[in-house]
């Protein structure tokens, strides 16, 4: 009967340690994740912050000559974030202001030649 109680004895101290344990990692997350940034995915090796490009959206609209900074995180819904926001493709205009897109919106990103740009828009403002 001794082995008995000392053997439950071994397995209840583990089970208390791994009850502590997720009971420590549980807070540090929760504390983590309430002090956290939303932060932006970066799309590498074909968009970078200094390229301008073109949206083409659902409805025949497009924005032309803006830069695409990167999309809304997946993992914010955790966090304090709107659950409309996740997802969103984040853009700056030529003037500095930034815009969210819902990505369901854009049908296509076409990357702008910088040279091509300059030359259309010193053609336009010489007509």
């Amino acid at each position: 009967m001794e082995s008995f109680y000392s053997t439950l004895g071994v397995i209840v101290a583990i089970c208390i340690g791994i009850m502590i344990l997720a009971v420590f990692f549980t807070t540090l997350s929760a504390i983590k994740g309430k002090f956290r940034k939303p932060s932006i995915l970066k799309v590498e090796g074909f968009l970078n912050e200094t390229k301008k490009v073109n949206l083409y959206l659902n409805r025949g609209h497009v924005l032309r000559d803006v830069t695409f900074i990167g999309m809304v995180d997946q993992e914010q819904v955790k966090n304090n974030l709107p659950y409309q926001f996740i997802g969103m493709i984040i853009i700056e205009d030529s003037e500095g202001k930034r815009s969210m897109i819902k990505s369901e919106t854009v049908r296509m990103i076409e990357e702008v030649d910088p040279v091509a740009a300059v030359n259309s828009k010193s053609l336009r403002s010489s007509k």
